[in-house]
């Protein structure tokens, strides 16, 4: 009775962590476009500003966030996904090997 509900929950988890992990892929794609995008404009302006004003940006960033500045969101919502889908599959098993009686 409760197999189609944790089963569910089991592709729901694994269908989330593939779409996260196709997500950050696309995000990794676009910020590496927009860096030499970036950079090919700095080559055309005396001194590198552009470079220059990343660098401080970096700087005042990671001084405002020096703990959280290392850490990457992708992983925090692919260990939630993963962590779902580990729990459809436990409940599917608890399901399977003592199933609830409908009254």
């Amino acid at each position: 009775m409760d197999l189609p509900l944790t089963f569910l929950l089991f592709v729901l988890g694994g269908f989330g962590a593939i779409f996260s992990a196709k997500h950050y892929e696309r995000f990794c794609l676009h910020t590496e476009r927009a860096r030499r995008y970036r950079d090919e404009l700095d080559a055309l302006f005396p001194g590198s500003p552009l470079k220059r004003l990343k660098g401080d940006a970096d700087a005042a960033h990671k001084k405002e966030f020096p703990k959280l500045n290392d850490l990457r969101l992708n992983r925090f919502w692919l260990f939630l996904y993963i962590l779902i889908t580990v729990l459809g599959f436990i409940l599917s098993c608890v399901a399977v090997v003592s199933p609830l009686k409908a009254p």
